[in-house]
């Protein structure tokens, strides 16, 4: 009945805010480019442990500044920001963001992947964001702030411009 269903759903919500926050404390002790990655275990427990679930992740993510977004033995792209100062400098703006978006993307989803995989289950991913990033030094006719998104009197279509991933697991 739905008073039973309603009762799960509460303790399901206890459950996620119990297994699922970053607590304060972590973004004390953990790097910026660790803590969408101090989820992956809490996620693959928290598959393993129900029989069923729906898991909603708010990843950190890129967010300007770019340049603590990843650790520094994964640069891959050179040279970039090293600072978290607005530069006109587009390349090194790109590379920043790319390094960024190759540990907290790729290498998160790998990392997912693989922690849903050992579990044993069958689990459907469906990976997207909330919004795309301007970057700094982007040319981009009439726009004029300093801000890599959330303009609502002047949005760029690269902010609308999301990924949309799905992935499946064999369980």
């Amino acid at each position: 009945n739905s008073q039973d269903y309603a009762k799960s759903f509460e303790h399901d919500q206890k459950q996620l805010g119990e297994n699922l926050q970053i607590h304060s404390a972590d973004f004390k002790t953990l790097k910026s480019w660790q803590l969408d990655h101090s989820l992956l275990p809490k996620v693959a427990n928290l598959v393993q442990t129900h029989e069923r679930t729906l898991t909603i992740i708010a990843k950190r993510g890129v967010h300007f500044p770019y340049y603590d977004k990843w650790p520094p033995e994964k640069t891959y792209y050179r040279p970039h920001l090293t600072n978290a100062l607005w530069s006109g400098e587009f390349l090194k703006s790109v590379n920043a963001y790319d390094n960024a978006l190759r540990w907290t993307t790729d290498n998160y989803l790998c990392k997912l992947y693989e922690s849903l995989e050992a579990t044993g289950k069958s689990v459907l991913v469906v990976y997207t964001s909330d919004h795309g990033q301007i970057i700094p030094g982007e040319n981009i006719p009439g726009f004029k702030y300093k801000r890599t998104h959330g303009m609502l009197n002047s949005p760029s279509h690269v902010v609308a411009d999301v990924p949309l991933i799905l992935m499946a697991t064999s369980g």
